[in-house]
């Protein structure tokens, strides 16, 4: 699985820089807020049982931009969320996500600027991936020690991701670049796989993992 999501960022990598011919490359750095929501519904026909974990992210990356294309690496840490359960005919009950969850990021994206004065605005695809670093209960138990292979590479997320931003030039050689950005993340093979047990079973069950990046760059030309 880890092959396979590095193998995807890596596609879309080579595509992007076979096709670059900027003339201006810029880099700089990102600051990020990000919303995540995990929603996990399972139903019989009769009753449902629902939960979703609603996560804050915190990201600090580096980017280099290729003005059709931009690539960044950085680092992530899940910093608060909260867990709402849904039981069927007895009630709701809340709690607060307690632990540890930190990635090293690598983002690869497509471009199109557009040129409105001194403003300069663009859509972006493109794909995330996070390598977990460090998972840890809230008494700070490693969980990845005694996990296996399969069970470690579960906590890597790949997402696909798509948004809008804006170029403010500060100066020649300066700008300021805020961005919102929408992401899709794809199931794990756990979850995949506790999808497929539920089915054998006669429970049709999903899993809908969505976020939400709010995104401030500072960018230098060279």
């Amino acid at each position: 699985m880890f092959k396979n999501k590095i193998l995807s960022l890596g596609v879309v990598a080579v595509l992007m820089g076979s096709a670059l011919f900027a003339v201006e490359p810029t880099f700089g750095a990102v600051v990020s807020l990000s919303g995540i929501s995990d929603t996990l519904e399972a139903t019989d026909g009769v009753d449902t049982l629902s939960s979703k974990e609603s996560l804050t992210e915190f990201k600090f990356s580096g980017f280099a931009d290729l003005t059709y294309a931009q690539f960044q690496i950085g680092y992530s840490s899940i910093v608060s969320g909260e867990v709402e359960i849904e039981y069927p005919g007895v009630g709701t009950a809340t709690g607060d996500f307690e632990g540890t969850l930190t990635y090293l990021t690598f983002g690869a994206f497509g471009k199109y600027p557009y040129k409105l004065g001194s403003l300069t605005v663009f859509p972006l695809l493109g794909l995330e991936y996070k390598l977990n670093l460090a998972a840890e209960d809230a008494d700070g138990n490693d969980l990845k020690k005694d996990a296996t292979s399969k069970e470690k590479s579960d906590l890597n997320e790949l997402w696909i991701k798509a948004g809008a931003g804006a170029d403010f030039k500060i100066s020649e050689k300066v700008y300021v670049r805020p961005s919102l950005v929408l992401g899709y993340r794809f199931l794990s093979e756990l979850e995949q796989d506790i999808i497929a047990d539920w089915d054998d079973m006669g429970v049709d069950a999903s899993v809908t993992a969505l976020g939400a990046d709010f995104n401030l760059a500072v960018g230098f030309k060279l």
